[in-house]
């Protein structure tokens, strides 16, 4: 409990959506966070065995959307996972705050995986050792 992963990258106006996956497998997602800027809404859900569960939608506020850079904040909490939209790199400033409860239990998560509603990669992990990463999926050593 009390462990913040940190995104980083930049808002995507022109794609139908993007987003990330903290899973296990590709059957398990504990939590995936959909933005889908032409929709206008953010939607967070949980993929159980294949299945997916109900969806969590906020708007995606102006403020948020008229920004280039973008910073998501999961912060996992004994019951949920609270996510934070921000623009500012320091949390200071959040645009749009979510809650996801733990459906699923979230310790057996193993990979982050980034990508657009086709499945592209669009983005890379940089690691604080300076490590950079290019691929898709991507193993959580100890984060959860």
């Amino acid at each position: 409990m009390g462990d913040v992963i940190n995104f980083t990258g930049h808002f995507r106006k022109e794609v139908d959506a993007f987003g990330l996956n903290i899973m296990e497998d590709r059957k398990n997602v504990q939590l995936h966070i959909s933005i889908r800027p032409p929709a206008g809404v953010v939607v967070l859900n949980t993929l159980v065995n294949g299945g997916w569960g109900q969806e969590i939608r906020a708007a995606i506020p102006d403020s948020l959307a008229s920004c280039g850079m973008l910073d998501i904040f999961v912060l996992v909490e004994e019951k949920n996972f609270r996510i934070e939209f921000s623009k500012d790199g320091e949390n200071e400033n959040i645009l749009l705050e979510m809650k996801m409860p733990h459906r699923v239990d979230f310790t057996k998560a193993r990979l982050i995986c980034f990508c657009d509603v086709k499945d592209n990669v669009w983005t890379g992990l940089n690691m604080p050792d300076g490590t950079s990463y290019s691929r898709e999926i991507f193993l959580l050593q100890g984060i959860l």
